[in-house]
């Protein structure tokens, strides 16, 4: 899917929702510098699992994937990753907190406080970063990791690949090491592409893609992303 109004191609690979939600979210200066081509390289799917969340738990949440395919909050508390899932969460009834920007800074910021005597879990995606549960576990905080969705890869649109791989000049930000992975394995070259990292973690896993010019994020979340891709803009 096609926005047609820039020389300059912006390829979004998250998943189709997101990606449509972070475009809307552009300044409009942005959105009129670029043609929009929409190229999720992941699907999003609940998993059937059998598992009733106890009405005492405390849930932490990593992601808004996370906190879409959870049951209803019903005031109980979350421990969330990031403002967007921290924001999620409290609109579905959760008592949220936001304990920090990456998994570590939450992992680091539940081991320094005092918890509930409750059931602790990380209701999560098949693929996760940061092992929150099994390290929390091994610092002496115990924390049940439920799989409530899957993270499936997809293929690049012939139009997409030959957009990255093509002579004119293609932003592509990616937010994530595995969809930054499941794009190197997509493609084997992208001589005009500028890459805009979430994180120097995504931004490793694109390095022999011949890319023209790098650009990480000050901090992983999707306000730093969009100043980001305003710099890049700024640098062609």
């Amino acid at each position: 899917m096609t926005n047609n109004a820039s020389p300059i191609s912006l390829v979004l690979t998250r998943p189709l929702a997101k990606s449509q939600a972070f475009w809307d979210d552009l300044p409009a200066h942005l959105r009129d510098a670029f043609r929009l081509v929409l190229a999720p390289l992941i699907t999003i799917e609940p998993c059937n699992v059998d598992f009733a969340l106890p009405k005492d738990a405390t849930v932490i949440f990593s992601s808004t994937h996370g906190v879409s395919f959870a049951p209803d909050g019903e005031g109980r508390s979350a421990f969330c990753v990031g403002p967007a899932t921290t924001k999620a969460a409290l609109a579905n009834n959760w008592q949220a907190k936001m304990m920090g920007s990456t998994a570590d800074s939450l992992v680091v910021a539940l081991s320094d406080i005092a918890l509930p005597d409750a059931p602790l879990v990380h209701l999560s995606g098949r693929h996760t970063r940061g092992n929150i549960a099994q390290r929390l576990t091994a610092k002496g905080t115990p924390v049940r990791q439920v799989v409530i969705y899957e993270q499936r890869g997809q293929h690049l649109s012939n139009e997409a690949k030959s957009t990255i791989t093509g002579n004119e000049p293609v932003f592509i930000p990616l937010f994530s090491p595995r969809t930054a992975r499941q794009l190197a394995n997509e493609i084997d070259t992208a001589p005009s592409a500028t890459i805009i990292a979430l994180s120097r973690n995504v931004a490793a896993e694109v390095t022999d893609l011949g890319v023209a010019v790098q650009f990480v994020a000050d901090e992983p979340n999707a306000k730093a992303m969009v100043t980001a891709i305003e710099s890049a803009l700024k640098s062609t």
